[in-house]
């Protein structure tokens, strides 16, 4: 049976972990009703090494995040020939981030509305305290980071964002010993990449015990009070990549008759 399932596809592989974790938290559930000597058991073993493995899973994911977009990214702009043309590459970049994030986001309040999403159902209050939102010359000013280890170390995203494209740029007119450097980042992407491949080979694992974990905490009844919202969110998303990205993908790259 394992080797059958090591030579399914990483996706059926991570569906399998899914539901596999499913079942498994059910019966975790089911075991822990039978009596206290029992639950006390998956308290103390089971709940403490799934939350081990979740928190390993999860801080695996995190781990490669920075190392991932900050070498992505300078590879990027270092393989520029021309530094020019990132601005307006990264114009375009952000104007198709804006166009495809609002007919997103205007097509979720659609069918949810549509649906009636949430309709009903009984909330209870949380208490919730908003920090208050900096200003505009804050946020443009913490845009260019004082120390680029300590933004990596905090994931500050925007600013080992700015600093990546910048050192790309310095990669780039750097002449012969900036071809040296690009080299080492080139092959330092090959070897991060390699790292998300090892990781997402252990996904099927790390979704199982995420998902027997929120079985037994919260129950059955509360996934299946937000399967309707799953299904919003699944189908929001095909009508999103059907229509608005293939829609972009026909109206720029569909070659025209000469």
């Amino acid at each position: 049976m394992f080797k059958a399932f090591r030579q399914m596809s990483l996706s059926s592989q991570i569906f399998a972990g899914l539901f596999a974790g499913l079942i498994f938290g059910l019966i975790l559930v089911f075991l822990a009703s039978i009596n206290s000597s029992i639950a006390h058991f998956i308290d103390t073993y089971i709940v403490v090494g799934f939350t081990v493995i979740k928190q390993l899973f999860m801080n695996a994911l995190k781990m490669v995040v920075v190392p991932l977009v900050f070498v992505s990214l300078i590879c990027g702009t270092c393989s520029l020939t021309d530094p020019k043309k990132l601005g307006s590459l990264a114009g375009a970049s952000i104007s198709l981030y804006i166009f495809t994030t609002t007919v997103a986001i205007t097509l979720a309040l659609m069918l949810a509305s549509f649906f009636e999403v949430g309709v009903g159902k009984e909330v209870s209050q949380a208490v919730f305290q908003s920090n208050n939102a900096p200003s505009l010359v804050e946020i443009l000013s913490a845009l260019v980071p004082n120390n680029p280890v300590q933004a990596m170390a905090s994931g500050n995203m925007l600013q080992v964002i700015v600093f990546a494209i910048l050192f790309g740029i310095a990669i780039s007119r750097a002449g012969e010993q900036g071809k040296a450097i690009a080299n080492f980042f080139e092959a330092m992407n090959h070897v991060i990449l390699k790292l998300v491949t090892i990781i997402m080979h252990i996904a099927p694992y790390g979704v199982f015990g995420i998902m027997s974990l929120v079985i037994y905490n919260t129950g059955l009844d509360a996934i299946i009070n937000l399967a309707s919202y799953f299904a919003i969110v699944i189908l929001a998303l095909l009508v999103h990549f059907s229509v608005t990205y293939t829609s972009l993908l026909v109206f720029f790259y569909w070659p025209q008759p000469s």
